[in-house]
């Protein structure tokens, strides 16, 4: 039985097989190189104290929630942003400490009915709320009540006793 290969073919095989002849056996290899690492074994070194509780509770900002109080203009309820500073501080310290919870506390000067200076009140302290909640304090650390005119810290009739009692208090 004789098989009939083309020419082109029979030069492709004659000359792969003498290629393959004609290499060499070596396998390259990688050059190693060892690479030393200086390590310190000097033992005399102290050690970084561990920190104790103590040392972490120090960490936890301050905050004097007394002293902390919110402005708002007449029939305002929207945050100024001259409180911003005191509410941020607020923030760190509850974030800080997730077991503290406080409730805030809307006010309103005697101006208005009682029922519509309750809902003022409410809104000036879910708004203070609702900022607070922007930085990242959790929702189950605050709640909020609106005492409307019903605790004033100025008792006068001036404009400047009317600004001191439109504002936001915070508790425990």
């Amino acid at each position: 039985m004789l098989f009939r290969v083309s020419s082109p073919l029979a030069l492709a095989l004659v000359l792969s097989l003498g290629l393959n002849a004609c290499a060499s056996d070596e396998v390259p290899t990688e050059e190693v190189v060892n690479v030393e690492e200086e390590v310190d074994t000097n033992l005399d070194t102290p050690a970084e104290p561990p920190m104790d509780d103590m040392a972490i509770q120090d960490e936890v900002p301050a905050f004097d929630l007394n002293s902390t109080t919110v402005s708002f203009g007449y029939d305002e309820y929207t945050v100024n942003p001259d409180s911003y500073g005191a509410l941020d501080s607020l923030a760190s310290y509850l974030k800080a400490d997730s077991t503290v919870t406080i409730t805030i506390e809307g006010h309103c000067d005697v101006r208005g009915s009682t029922e519509y200076n309750l809902a003022l009140g409410d809104r000036r302290a879910e708004s203070v709320k609702d900022y607070l909640l922007t930085l990242g304090v959790a929702a189950s650390q605050l709640s909020t009540i609106s005492y409307g005119e019903e605790k004033p810290l100025s008792p006068g009739n001036t404009e400047a006793d009317h600004a001191q009692n439109r504002r936001v208090q915070f508790s425990q």
